[in-house]
């Protein structure tokens, strides 16, 4: 018989790292030049802890069009950026949806292929601007929504949300906090004299919506108030928190982070259900009794009673690495189930791939490759009796069929 565990877990805490010398490359214009929001977003960053090195190109009133063909393809070939932030014109993206999709939309896509050709590690990050003070009247003329500030304000939202999704990017919602600013605090006038330009506070806003963007921390640990009345400074601050830092997953931020994470059955022993990995994300457990693992799923069993803390981290090609940790109460048991072998045929296989099984198992399939990648997934379905499997490479793979009361093992060869 099998030895199983009786656990319970205590606490669990889980955590994301990355270097904190990070390199930020602002691609923009006028809105990004002025106040210099780069080197804002730096000095902020500097009193959060964090060193990051920054550049930019900001010709006036540059387009994504213009930028593709200019100084910034070279600086994003140069390779080794950590992000990428994109900066459209200040009006365009809120035009006529066909002029939008003519020329705005194209150019976001190339400059994002463009990033990850030459940095395979980078984030694009879409800056979100915000509607003019008053409006676009000019334009309003021959396009009505953009009469005023709420109507071109929410085609900036709608539109940069549009880039963000159709290029898998993260978005700095610049224009929700000057709104919720402009909303909540009239008082700390956003604009400089043109009514369109940030001001210093402005800017400043600015800048706390991408320290949360880009360090994915609250901005209310920033100490540096670049100048503004400490008051104001703390609105804004705030303001980022609120808006952004307590609302990451609206604008698309760590959702594609390394995160590690395991659960545990008395049946099954433990289960890697990291997410954001690849074939070369690499596993390192350690038991909390001496004991360690390097793979992505250990076949592990205590033999004692006791409280172990129980670590797993995960490693990716980028050098990020993200620690999930439980402390477990276990009690060392006599179990009744043990892995069971699975017959699988043909073997090797090419389109499908044939299994007998219980038909009131209620459970999962998965397939994993030798690299500890799980490739498939599926819910059981008693109705079907294979796998199609034509989609996998020519290789060895790993078949598991998962239940809270039994696994059942298994491994053939794709032709």
């Amino acid at each position: 018989m099998k030895k199983s565990l009786l656990l319970f877990v205590l606490i669990f805490q889980s955590f994301f790292l990355f270097s904190q010398d990070l390199r930020v490359l602002f691609i923009g214009n006028s809105y990004t030049a002025v106040n210099d929001l780069p080197s804002l977003f730096q000095s902020l960053a500097t009193s959060a802890g964090y060193h990051v090195e920054v550049a930019s190109n900001t010709p006036g009133g540059a387009t994504f069009q213009q930028h593709c063909n200019n100084a910034s393809a070279t600086m994003i070939a140069q390779g080794g950026w950590d992000y990428v932030v994109l900066q459209e014109q200040s009006q365009l993206p809120s035009f006529p949806q066909t002029q939008v999709e003519a020329e705005c939309f194209p150019f976001a896509t190339q400059f994002n292929d463009m990033i990850e050709q030459h940095n395979p590690c980078a984030e694009t990050v879409f800056y979100m601007t915000w509607g003019r003070k008053y409006g676009d009247p000019d334009n309003g003329a021959i396009f009505p929504p953009l009469a005023t500030y709420e109507g071109m304000d929410s085609l900036l939202y709608e539109r940069y949300m549009q880039m963000t999704i159709d290029n898998n990017a993260i978005v700095a919602p610049v224009g929700r906090v000057w709104r919720y600013l402009r909303t909540n605090h009239p008082e700390i006038e956003l604009y400089s004299s043109d009514n369109s330009h940030p001001s210093l506070a402005g800017s400043y806003a600015a800048a706390c919506a991408f320290i949360v963007a880009i360090l994915e921390i609250n901005p209310e640990t920033i100490t540096n108030n670049s100048g503004l009345p400490a008051a104001t400074a703390q609105t804004i601050r705030q303001a980022a928190r609120i808006v952004v830092f307590d609302h990451m997953s609206d604008w698309f931020i760590g959702e594609r982070d390394l995160e590690a994470s395991f659960s545990y059955s008395n049946e099954c022993g433990f289960t890697n259900s990291s997410l954001n990995t690849n074939s070369t994300t690499q596993y390192s457990w350690n038991f909390g009794n001496g004991d360690t693992y390097s793979g992505f799923e250990p076949d592990y069993q205590y033999t004692t009673n006791g409280t172990y803390h129980v670590t797993l981290t995960a490693t990716d090609d980028c050098g990020q690495t993200s620690t999930y940790e439980q402390d477990m109460n276990v009690t060392v048991g006599i179990n009744e189930f043990a892995d069971k072998t699975i017959i699988l045929y043909p073997n090797p296989a090419s389109e499908q791939l044939f299994f007998n099984i219980d038909p009131l198992f209620n459970g999962v399939i998965q397939i994993i490759d030798t690299k500890g990648v799980v490739v498939f997934q599926s819910q059981y379905d008693s109705e079907n009796s294979y796998i199609d499997c034509s989609h996998l490479s020519s290789g060895l793979y790993f078949v598991r069929f998962l239940s809270t009361a039994e696994r059942y093992n298994g491994r053939f060869i794709k032709q």
